[in-house]
């Protein structure tokens, strides 16, 4: 923080440049402008930290072991669901990647590919599992937190 305020006085500094001739006594100058960024970041720091905590302390928490299973085996399924999905070739080597934990250049000399498409395939398996989940997860995390806010 000590050094964000430090960067702060001296670009204030070089932005007023121009109009520092006409003040008398710079060094006071300097200090009145450092102590206000300083007091400022001491502020904001404060006000983040309460925004924290009332974050923490407002959000629902899921102490209750099976509401953790519960959640956990909706996103598993959702995840399992997006496997499903993608093309054949994809499929094969995201799980060859993820479940048999091969390298791309086991996986590729295994399917007779190259190391890129490889690449290829993974990345877009990824992008496809990661789209598929954050649009199912979104609608289902909404209502259950609806349902969640709705109880108390």
């Amino acid at each position: 923080m000590a050094e964000e305020v430090v960067q702060e006085v001296f670009l204030r500094i070089w932005i007023k440049r121009v109009s520092l001739l006409e003040i008398k006594d710079f060094e006071a100058y300097l200090f009145i402008v450092a102590r206000n960024y300083v007091f400022s970041a001491i502020k904001r720091t404060a006000r983040q930290k309460n925004i924290e905590e009332v974050w923490i302390n407002d959000s629902p928490t899921f102490e209750n072991s099976a509401d953790c299973v519960i959640l956990t085996k909706e996103y598993e399924e959702v995840i399992r669901q997006a496997i499903d999905l993608l093309p054949a070739q994809q499929k094969q080597v995201y799980l060859l990647s993820k479940e048999q934990e091969l390298k791309r250049e086991e996986i590729a000399r295994l399917l007779q590919i190259s190391n890129e498409t490889v690449k290829t395939h993974l990345s877009r398996a990824m992008r496809h599992i990661r789209a598929y989940s954050i649009a199912k997860l979104e609608i289902q995390y909404f209502w259950l937190l609806l349902s969640i806010l709705l109880k108390d």
